[in-house]
C-alpha cells in the first residue's frame, strides 16, 4: 500500500509537472500569434509603402528613349530636381503600362520604382512647380502611383486636386 501510495504521488507531481508546462506552452502560443499577426500587418505595410516609390511617366515616346528607358527616366528626374549629371537616382522595376494608343499619338505610360523614397517624394512636388515640364522636346506627366484598394477612397479626396496634386485618375475625379 505504501508502494502504491508513492507511485499514486509521484504520477500527481508528473501531472502538475506536465500542467505547468502545457500552460507555459499555451503562454508561449498565444504570444508567438500575437507576433504572428503584427507581422503579417508589418508585411501588408511594407507591400503598400513599396508602392509608394513608384511612379507614373507618360508622354515618353519610345523613340525618344536612345539607350534606354532607364538612361532617359534618370535624365528626365535629374532634370526636374535640377540636380547634375553625377547624381545618382537609382532606377528600378522599369516597365511600360498600357498600350500605344492605334493613331501613335500618345504613347504607353512607364512606371518607374526610385529606391530613394525622400527621393521620390521630390521628384513630384519639382515637377508640380515646373508643371508642364519640358524635356528634351516631350511634355512628360508624372503622376503617383495609387494602389487599387486605397484609390476608391481617394476618389472622395477631392482636396488631391485643390492641392494641384496630379493623377493618373484626376480626369475621373474632376466632377466631384
Amino acid at each position: 500500500m505504501k508502494e502504491t501510495g508513492g507511485r499514486v504521488s509521484a504520477m500527481e507531481e508528473r501531472k502538475a509537472g506536465c500542467e505547468g508546462e502545457v500552460e507555459w506552452l499555451h503562454q508561449e502560443l498565444l504570444q508567438l500569434q500575437e507576433q504572428h499577426i503584427e507581422l503579417q500587418a508589418q508585411a501588408k505595410d511594407l507591400e503598400n509603402h513599396s508602392l509608394w516609390n513608384n511612379i507614373r511617366i507618360g508622354g515618353v515616346p519610345s523613340r525618344a528613349e536612345g539607350s534606354g528607358l532607364n538612361e532617359y527616366i534618370g535624365a528626365l528626374f535629374r532634370h526636374i530636381l535640377g540636380a547634375s549629371k553625377n547624381t545618382d537616382i537609382q532606377l528600378d522595376l522599369e516597365h511600360r503600362v498600357g498600350s500605344t494608343r492605334p493613331d501613335n499619338t500618345t504613347p504607353s505610360g512607364s512606371m518607374m520604382c526610385v529606391h530613394d523614397f525622400q527621393m521620390k517624394e521630390a521628384i513630384p512636388c519639382k515637377a508640380r512647380e515646373a508643371h508642364p515640364i519640358q524635356f528634351r522636346g516631350h511634355s512628360p506627366m508624372l503622376y503617383q502611383d495609387l494602389a487599387a484598394v486605397p484609390l476608391p477612397k481617394c476618389w472622395f479626396h477631392s482636396s488631391f486636386l485643390h492641392k494641384n496634386i496630379i493623377t493618373a485618375w484626376a480626369r475621373r475625379v474632376e466632377g466631384l
